[in-house]
């Protein structure tokens, strides 16, 4: 086991991060593995060497049961643990399955804690199939999203592309394939920074390649193929990597790194044109990190695996179309009160009075009150003749 290996070390969170873990043993050059669940059961089916029971308090143990803010609950209650289990990790793949409960509220929670310690860290995160509703698409996405804008570099592994071209397989064909590339990418980059590959590369000389406060997308493809043309075959499924269709994978990458598990048959010349033609597919940059790692069970085998970032502040525009603006409010106009119509709107300044003779009132058969010859009956006002002045404002 190499020196570096006690520095690197694999997170599972929630039930299909946990499972996924599996796949990764043995391929991080002694790293070891960390399963985090709020499921009891499914931490005592794990092989990890280490093991979190995350929100016993608030799940009994039993899952949270796709209850996001159950999930967030259970994070927090157990963050010292979580917090120490991730002390002196200088490298962290993380594995989730995004969608439920645990795996979409959890695994942000650890991808944080783990770069706050100062761990280069790497997420594996499968996305639900289309047909298990658009809910729990929804969920995954902006779980993915939160995991994006934390960890180094993201990976979605979309269930519906990984089975694409197999659509009669086994559903479990796409978990097993999610996870074994999780493996391949994991095993290729331990294996560069650690001791007894061909071709390696120090830690910080990857992290310094790979460290952005940019937005970034991640561009990962995988391919493998053995017997017969290996090569031909590895880099064939390496082209065509279905993940690739993904509105999560970049198609460029301004920083890359490409690393190859291959057997001591593959020439110098083959291994060259190899690395060189996986990295054109993704940039034509001197920004490129190769790794090598010769197996000897690998005979008339190659595996292959580039991971990179495409770093630019217009990213993510597709991922989020923005939609269209509902319109401007209209509010309706005032209602205008209706006027009585002027006869002489230009000599309009003083009150019009009835004529004299109605001057009095209704009350015709009543006397009249009469005082030193004035009908006192009669207002003042209009006795004596006075016009009321009448101002506009």
């Amino acid at each position: 086991m190499s020196e570096f290996g006690n520095f690197i070390k694999a997170a599972g969170v929630g039930g299909g991060g946990v499972n996924a873990l599996e796949f990764l043993r043995g391929a991080m050059c002694g790293g070891k593995c960390l399963a985090i669940n709020t499921d009891a059961k499914s931490l005592e089916a794990s092989s990890a060497e280490e093991k979190i029971l995350i929100g016993k308090s608030v799940t009994r143990s039993m899952g949270a049961g796709g209850d996001i803010s159950l999930a967030e609950r259970a994070a927090q209650d157990d963050i010292d643990a979580i917090t120490s289990a991730l002390e002196n990790v200088k490298l962290l793949f993380l594995t989730v399955s995004l969608g439920g409960g645990t795996g979409s509220a959890a695994a942000p929670v650890v991808a944080k804690i783990a770069k706050d310690a100062g761990a280069f860290v790497i997420a594996f995160c499968t996305l639900p199939f289309a047909f298990e509703g658009g809910a729990k698409t929804r969920i995954a996405e902006n779980a993915f999203k939160k995991i994006r804008s934390i960890c180094d570099a993201a990976i979605a592994l979309p269930n519906d592309e990984m089975l694409a071209e197999s659509a009669q397989a086994n559903i479990l064909a796409a978990y097993e394939k999610a996870s074994m590339c999780a493996r391949v990418a994991a095993g290729s980059i331990s294996s560069l920074i650690s001791e007894g590959g061909l071709i390696n590369a120090d830690f910080n000389s990857l992290k310094n390649t790979f460290h952005t406060n940019a937005p970034h997308r991640t561009a990962f493809s995988f391919g493998s193929g053995q017997g017969a043309n290996y090569i031909a075959k590895a880099m064939k499924s390496f082209d065509s990597f279905p993940a690739l269709k993904s509105k999560f994978s970049a198609q460029k990458a301004n920083r890359l790194l490409v690393g190859v598990r291959a057997g001591s048959d593959m020439s110098m010349e083959q291994l060259k044109q190899t690395l060189m033609a996986a990295a054109a597919k993704f940039c034509n940059s001197e920004s490129v990190i190769f790794g090598v790692k010769i197996e000897q069970s690998f005979q008339k085998r190659l595996e292959i695996a580039a991971i990179g970032l495409e770093i630019s502040d217009e990213l993510f525009e597709e991922e989020t179309p923005q939609e269209p603006e509902p319109p401007a409010e209209t509010k309706p106009a005032p209602r205008q009160r209706a006027r009585k119509p002027q006869k002489n709107p230009a000599t309009q300044g003083e009150f019009e009075f009835v004529d004299i003779d109605l001057k009095r009132g209704f009350f015709e058969e009543t006397p009249r009150n009469i005082y030193n010859k004035e009908d006192l009956d009669i207002p003042t006002f209009m006795r004596r003749g006075r016009k009321i002045p009448h101002s506009k404002k």
